[in-house]
């Protein structure tokens, strides 16, 4: 190699020499990233300080189970790599904003689920026997008109009349009264007869019942189909 040519690389080789050398001493360390969840943003600020990042506030969001100022979530994750200066958003627990409760009693199956979702509200049911009609809310808890902060409320809704019913004593009773009697409840009545016996039915008057089926003390169900079989003396 010519010495010109030779003296026409040195500024070049100088350079990358240089820059390699300043490289070496001014590097930037990366740091992990220290977990900032369930802490307060003073926290975050102290260890921001300290290890030599930067925190931001990404968002703010309401929590009822946390204490406001407290991190819910930040990015980058705990752990992950990051260079000094770099910055770490954070996700911030917010007090409720109150909330004055609709009035839902009397609000039918449907109608009542369309404004609890519109309000943004969680609902615990609870449902029982009631003359009301089924699925119609009877009772809520905080009442309507309420300022809450928990955005929750507890509803009480009618599952229908009761319709369990225990099975009368229809023996000796005249059949057309028994007849009467059970169709208002919508039971079908099944009808089967007996010659009257002066000995067998000793003081029971003809027409009357003389046996049934289901026994009387059973338990019925008038949600369901049913049949009562009487046995009736002629």
């Amino acid at each position: 190699m010519k010495l010109a040519q030779f003296v026409f690389i040195i500024p070049f080789i100088s350079f990358f020499i240089g820059f390699g050398l300043i490289s070496l001493f001014v590097h930037e360390k990366s740091i992990k990233t220290p977990s900032l969840l369930g802490h307060s943003v003073l926290y975050a600020l102290r260890q921001a300080t300290q290890q030599g990042f930067v925190v931001k506030i990404l968002s703010e969001k309401e929590a009822t189970e946390a204490q406001p100022g407290t991190i819910l979530a930040q990015k980058p994750v705990p752990g992950a790599a990051i260079k000094p200066k770099q910055t770490v958003f954070i996700t911030v627990a917010q007090e409720p904003i109150p909330l004055a409760l609709p009035e839902l009693v009397g609000k039918r199956d449907g109608q009542w689920q369309e404004q609890v979702a519109d309000a943004g509200l969680t609902v615990k049911t609870v449902y029982i026997c009631h003359n009301a009609p089924m699925g119609m809310v009877i009772a809520q808890s905080p009442e309507a008109g309420s300022v809450s902060g928990q955005q929750k409320i507890y509803l009480t809704i009618s599952s229908g009349p009761e319709t369990k019913r225990i099975m009368p004593q229809l023996y000796s009773q005249p059949y057309e009264q028994a007849k009467e009697f059970l169709e208002s409840y919508g039971i079908e009545v099944s009808l089967y007869s007996e010659p009257y016996n002066a000995k067998r039915h000793a003081g029971i008057e003809p027409g009357a019942i003389i046996a049934q089926k289901p026994l009387a003390g059973s338990w019925i169900d008038l949600k369901k189909p049913l049949q009562v079989q009487l046995v009736v003396v002629n």
